[in-house]
């Protein structure tokens, strides 16, 4: 065993010696329970913002599908009326390529059913 500054190997040893492996496990226990703790309070909260995130970006996608609703002058939105607010709108050009491939599915189907 090595000796370092101001310390005696017997000393140490002496101390590791009588600790009692019960004392050892308690401090351990509790020392992961209040990891466990914290962890359940980091967990709790991410739901709940996750949940008023969505809840404001639906919020925000319906507002503009709206007012492009009412400058069609009608006062239903349809489809197209989101597509057009997420094209129209800088911060959902995350959504455009679902919405113009859905816009294109749409106009395909509606050229199909014409044929018939």
């Amino acid at each position: 065993m090595r000796q370092w500054r101001g310390t005696k190997p017997t000393k140490m040893r002496h101390i590791r010696e009588n600790r009692s492996p019960l004392l050892a496990t308690g401090a351990n226990q509790e020392n992961h329970e209040e990891i466990g703790r914290r962890r359940e309070d980091d967990i709790g909260e991410a739901p709940i913002v996750f949940s008023k995130a969505c809840e404001l970006f639906i919020e925000e996608l319906t507002k503009r599908a709206w007012l492009m609703a009412l400058q069609g002058k009608r006062r239903t939105m349809q489809k197209e009326d989101v597509a057009s607010a997420v094209i129209t709108t800088d911060i959902f050009d995350f959504l455009v390529n679902i919405v113009s491939d859905s816009a294109e599915e749409s106009n395909s189907q509606l050229v199909v059913s014409g044929a018939e």
